[in-house]
């Protein structure tokens, strides 16, 4: 059972007890991401996220993978467009000293030049290495085209010139901008309770106020009105594409329709995509299709890799599978399989402590709420074949689809020919 407390700073902690488990999830999650920062600064959010890592008066970098390790428990973080997490997974018994270590790195960081300049070489070797790995790099370019000049549409990792552009005084700006006490949602998920959680929080917060107001996000520009093809032509094994509509923000009231449409069209082995692109005529080893949801959009992304020469019947055919779904093109039983995989795949992660967590820990800071999973389920069983043809026909229009293709691509025009309904 989930449990929320926010302290009068605004910071708000959210824990879910799992007697039956021996091992508890934290993470700190903050609402600083991509989607915070400006052109010149691309990059930053994950820079800090780096830099956390590297040192307080109270440990340094070493010490402080050590605490956690030397425990056997995880340590990590990760970047997100509207988020950080720092998290670990430690047996429960070590939950006091785990949330000190990351609450240490947190809230007191070292900044100086020196660790700056350290991890600037770092951080240029992971966008080289990031960039030299297509099947991955895809979808950045496909997010540069379908939200072009907007932060959305940039790597998160930033570029070469911001990472080398920055310096102690606008990292230090940045964090103290949105590292803010209300802008902070603890998650916990394991075998601890909630009261425990939250007066060891507390502890450490003892006496704080809320603060200003964080500054808000752009909200983002949408207006493609035909179909967007980009070729990055580079001399590869395969040819990788990823395939993207705009789709439905966080709390779009449609979400759990897309999620079962999107399990039929292409979220696992019995998905038509799979079935046609990989099973039927052999295009392609990997094909599937996601969603990914923010706070006043989201996309429907499909991803493949596959030989230059097979690229046009693959595009084609994914294009003849979404008509197919805006005709209405489901059975009752495909409808049964996608409801009851998209419930099962719930239900199952949900029974990791770090999955809940990180459930948790995302729904409070950007939604505001946990919606339970008894309604999600309730949700899920209500989709029916009309709306799933709805959905497609809102989503899979040609002044919506944009396809970005990283390979050895000889025949431009025809590709971009023939992308279109």
């Amino acid at each position: 059972m989930k449990e929320i407390s926010t302290h009068p700073s605004g910071l708000q902690v959210i824990s879910f007890h799992m007697p039956h488990m021996n091992s508890v999830s934290v993470g700190i999650w903050v609402g600083a991401g991509g989607r915070n920062e400006s052109e010149a600064q691309s990059g930053i959010s994950h820079f800090i996220e780096h830099l956390l890592f590297k040192g307080t008066p109270k440990r340094d970098g070493k010490e402080i993978s050590q605490a956690i390790e030397g425990l056997g428990g995880v340590l990590n973080a990760f970047t997100g467009e509207e988020y950080t997490c720092y998290y670990a997974k430690v047996l429960a018994e070590y939950f006091d000293v785990t949330f000190d270590v990351l609450w240490d790195m947190v809230d007191n960081e070292q900044f100086d030049a020196d660790k700056i300049e350290r991890e600037k070489p770092v951080v240029k070797e992971e966008i080289n290495m990031y960039q030299d790995l297509p099947a991955q790099y895809v979808h950045d370019l496909l997010s540069q085209i379908m939200w072009p000049d907007q932060p959305l549409g940039r790597m998160l990792i930033g570029t070469v010139d911001t990472i080398d552009a920055l310096d102690n005084k606008s990292i230090v700006d940045y964090k103290r901008r949105y590292y803010k006490l209300h802008n902070i949602v603890v998650a916990v998920a394991g075998n601890i309770e909630h009261k425990k959680v939250f007066d060891l929080v507390c502890k450490y917060i003892d006496g704080k106020v809320k603060q200003e107001k964080v500054p808000d996000t752009l909200e983002v520009v949408e207006r493609q009105q035909s179909p967007v093809c980009y070729v990055s032509q580079k001399d590869t094994e395969q040819v990788h594409l990823a395939l993207g509509v705009r789709a439905f923000h966080r709390e779009h009231e449609d979400r759990y329709i897309l999620k079962v449409l999107n399990t039929i069209f292409g979220g696992n082995m019995s998905s038509r995509l799979f079935q046609v692109i990989r099973e039927k005529h052999g295009l392609a080893y990997s094909v599937n299709s996601s969603v990914d949801r923010y706070k006043d959009t989201g996309s429907l992304v499909i991803s493949a890799g596959t030989e230059e020469h097979k690229l046009y019947k693959a595009v084609e055919l994914i294009l003849r599978e979404m008509d197919l779904l805006c005709k209405g093109d489901v059975t009752a039983d495909e409808l049964e399989r996608g409801k009851k995989f998209a419930i099962g795949q719930l239900a199952l992660g949900l029974e990791k402590t770090m999955n809940i967590m990180m459930w948790l820990g995302e729904s409070l800071l950007c939604s505001k709420k946990v919606v339970d999973i008894e309604t999600i389920f309730d949700s899920i069983q209500k989709v029916t074949i009309d709306d799933i043809t709805r959905v497609a026909t809102m989503l899979f229009k040609n002044n919506s689809l944009n396809l970005a293709v990283i390979g050895p691509v000889t025949d431009e025009k025809k590709l971009i020919g023939s992308f279109s309904f």
